[in-house]
């Protein structure tokens, strides 16, 4: 909600995800010295959403129960590529099972850390924390 800058270090590049707008929540991702938007995640109650690829592909966000902290990533044709589910405890943890090809499918690590990352500001939002996420508190599962 404030601004919170975030690095993700992937196979591939290194990635910036930044919160912004107030009325209208999203998640913007870049590569780390690109000037533009490689994507935005437009976050919607109970963080789901579309994440949308400029010139490139979109993925819905669902949560398949508002009772449980769990997340699937479908593609276009409603095909489920991954799913998030929050461990919890007192640190942040999370448990991601992929299930697209990876060699079909890109940008793969970056979605779960775009989700992760929306997850991690909206629980700090709820407990009144803007600090944002540490190194300490991050530890997703792969």
């Amino acid at each position: 909600m404030y601004g919170s800058l975030a690095y993700v270090l992937t196979g591939d590049d290194i990635f910036t995800l930044k919160r912004a707008g107030f009325l209208d929540p999203h998640v913007t991702v870049r590569r780390k010295k690109a000037t533009s938007d490689l994507a935005e995640f437009d976050v919607d109650l109970g963080i789901t959403g579309t994440i949308a690829f400029c010139d490139g592909p979109t993925f819905e966000v669902k949560r398949p129960s508002m009772l449980r902290r769990r997340w699937v990533v479908v593609n276009w044709n409603e095909e489920p590529l991954m799913t998030i589910k929050n461990k919890g405890g007192g640190k942040f943890a999370a448990e991601v099972s992929i299930s697209a090809d990876p060699r079909r499918t890109d940008f793969l690590l970056l979605l779960s850390a775009i989700v992760w990352y929306a997850f991690i500001l909206s629980s700090e939002e709820w407990q009144g924390e803007p600090k944002g996420p540490s190194a300490s508190d991050v530890s997703p599962v792969v």
